[in-house]
């Protein structure tokens, strides 16, 4: 008996630390600086880069080699944009209404990247 009932204070001591430490991550994740959304027409950028890319009549293994190129450097472009601005970026596609646009940014930055590489 003596060993059942400290038993259940510990547990009771154990699940009371456990909802502490729940509420005060959920308080931590409340306080942090909630992020805007923005957008960039993805699909736009892609298309753009294909219609280029179809005009140069490159073979397939040099069409590949600079898909992969555009792929990373869009990425990186997106990635860097999200941190500085301190943004959720989103296909403008997915998004209905009232977030601002960044695509004109992105696409002057890969442009600039690939005058940069010449």
């Amino acid at each position: 008996m003596f060993i059942k009932i400290n038993l259940e204070k510990i547990y009771i001591f154990l699940f009371g630390m456990l909802g502490a430490l729940t509420a005060f991550f959920l308080v931590y994740l409340m306080s942090s600086s909630p992020k805007n959304i923005e957008t960039v027409n993805i699909t736009g950028l892609v298309n753009q880069f294909i219609q280029q890319e179809s005009l140069k009549n490159l073979p397939q293994d040099a069409v590949k080699q600079e898909t992969k190129i555009f792929g990373d450097k869009l990425e990186r472009e997106l990635k860097r944009l999200a941190k500085q601005k301190n943004v959720v970026l989103l296909p403008s596609e997915a998004v209905i209404a009232g977030s601002h646009d960044e695509t004109s940014l992105i696409k002057s930055r890969l442009m600039d990247e690939n005058q940069d590489a010449k």
